[in-house]
């Protein structure tokens, strides 16, 4: 958890652009541990720059992880 923490400080410190571009290449399990952690506010400008395929994939798979009884794609 410290480590996503560290993480998810990087990220949120970065232009959304920059960030964008690493998130579009970054593991999805990785990734979405990374954006469950942080700020919307933050998380926003970021999917928005990201290539279209890969924001609807993220998308997707948050979603699916709200769904109540659907288990998450990373152990808590």
């Amino acid at each position: 958890k410290a480590r996503v923490r560290q993480l998810v400080a990087i990220y949120e410190s970065m232009k959304p652009k920059d960030a964008a571009i690493i998130f579009n290449e970054l593991d999805l399990a990785v990734l979405i541990g990374v954006i469950e952690n942080m700020k919307e506010r933050k998380v926003a400008p970021i999917i928005a720059a990201m290539d279209p395929k890969r924001a609807r994939q993220i998308t997707r798979e948050l979603a699916e992880q709200k769904t109540p009884g659907k288990p998450s794609a990373l152990p808590k």
